[in-house]
């Protein structure tokens, strides 16, 4: 069921780390657009699934869509590739 409004609301993620261990974290999203940082600290992800719960104006003639996701690796990594 999604709850009124009009944008997303919660979402869960899933995140399976590179020693295969999953750790799922629930998320509430701000109503208004633009962008929403949130602290996801996770050593070295292998996958994270992200499930949109509810959102804020939902109804049967609009659609519920997230643009983007974005996520970074730690500033301080001294890979070289």
């Amino acid at each position: 069921m999604l709850a009124r409004g009009g944008g997303a609301g919660a979402a869960t993620t899933a995140t399976t780390t590179a020693d295969g261990r999953t750790t799922t974290r629930f998320l509430t999203l701000d109503q208004g657009a633009g962008a929403q940082r949130r602290d996801f600290r996770v050593g070295e992800a292998t996958s994270v699934r992200f499930v949109l719960r509810s959102a804020y104006g939902a109804a049967a003639d609009k659609q519920v869509a997230i643009a983007e996701i974005e996520f970074f690796g730690p500033s301080h990594n001294k890979r070289v590739w």
